[in-house]
């Protein structure tokens, strides 16, 4: 179905989810990704990194909770979990004592990059969704992205650019 084209390579992005308006960000692909060649990236690992921005030190807080979102368009906002356009999301709570836990959505994304799996985007960008549900002050998320450049079939690449019209 794929070639690889490259070895892995790490993307990587940052974004505030600090206030319960949604953040995004956008991480530019063009580069990796070539219509005509029908060539687009394999995303293997996804990991997150929740910290203070003032002290880049873990982030703390009481009764909270956060979500980031990786996705292979730019809706602007978060999308519901069974979405297509999702690649990978992390959440995580703060209990009332300030102990997070990350028991609603565990990371880092680990997509079979040991078995030469993961999930596959042919869009020039990917946007990063973050959104908390109180303001945070100093909250961001620093997201790495493991992936590599691919080469699909022509019947491959139709079905993934058919599959991202339609939704």
């Amino acid at each position: 179905m794929a070639t690889p084209k490259s070895a892995s390579f790490w993307l990587r992005g940052t974004v505030t989810p600090a206030s319960t308006t949604v953040n995004n960000v956008e991480i530019d692909l063009s580069s990796y990704v070539d219509p005509g060649d029908r060539q687009g990236i394999l995303i293997e690992e996804v990991n997150y990194t929740f910290y203070d921005s003032s002290t880049n030190l873990p982030f703390e807080t009481a009764s909270h909770a956060v979500a980031v979102q990786v996705k292979d368009t730019t809706s602007g906002n978060l999308v519901d979990y069974d979405s297509p356009h999702l690649v990978s999301s992390a959440g995580l709570v703060y209990g009332t004592t300030g102990m997070p836990t990350a028991d609603t959505d565990l990371y880092p994304d680990d997509m079979g990059w040991h078995k030469g799996e993961g999930r596959i985007v042919i869009n020039n960008v990917m946007e990063l969704c973050g959104k908390a549900d109180a303001t945070l002050t100093n909250m961001i998320c620093a997201v790495r992205i493991r992936c590599k450049i691919i080469t699909l079939s022509a019947s491959d690449y139709m079905a993934f650019a058919l599959q991202s019209l339609t939704d």
